[in-house]
């Protein structure tokens, strides 16, 4: 199964907005100060739930379900301690 010319240009399309979605708001940096703290004028909780979404969404949404489905249902017991732990 290999990729279709839709799957390139999907690919293709995807690389290249993200590119300029990079460049444009990087264009409003100043210094690394404005980029890695974020100018601090984000608060404590919104930095915290966006690096729990960022985990979060990696791990469950690509990688456990083929693992689960791989070798049976050993990481549904990561499912339930996010939940426990992030609620």
């Amino acid at each position: 199964m290999g990729f279709s010319p839709i799957d390139y240009a999907a690919v293709i399309v995807c690389l290249a907005g993200v590119t300029v979605a990079g460049v444009l708001i990087a264009g409003r940096q100043k210094d690394s100060r404005d980029c890695f703290p974020g100018g601090k004028q984000m608060s404590w909780w919104s930095v915290g739930f966006s690096i729990v979404a960022s985990d979060t969404s990696t791990l469950m949404f690509i990688s456990i379900p083929g693992l689960a489905f791989r070798s049976g249902m050993h990481f549904l017991q990561l499912v339930f301690r996010y939940f426990i732990t992030f609620i």
